[in-house]
């Protein structure tokens, strides 16, 4: 896959309509690439709280696990693996 064609809107849209049958879903970890309509249907599911964490001297922002098991989610979103 190629980057801008659609991948995360995609999964996005997806999410919203199995939120919209009662499914429990959340963003765990999804990046926009400053996309406005992208940011827009992100903000139609829950996100979890990021976690910011130092990898060789970066400052990186990751999935929050804890958060995740506590939540038990039925759908959790990861984009970027």
């Amino acid at each position: 896959m190629c980057p801008g064609v659609g991948k995360t809107y995609a999964m996005l849209e997806e999410a919203i309509r199995l939120q919209s049958e009662g499914r429990n879903v959340c963003i765990g970890v999804v990046e926009t690439h400053g996309r406005t309509r992208t940011l827009e249907l992100s903000k139609r599911i829950k996100s979890l709280p990021l976690v910011k964490t130092l990898y060789r001297g970066v400052g990186l922002n990751s999935l929050n696990l804890d958060a995740l098991l506590e939540l038990r989610p039925d759908l959790v979103l990861i984009d970027e693996l």
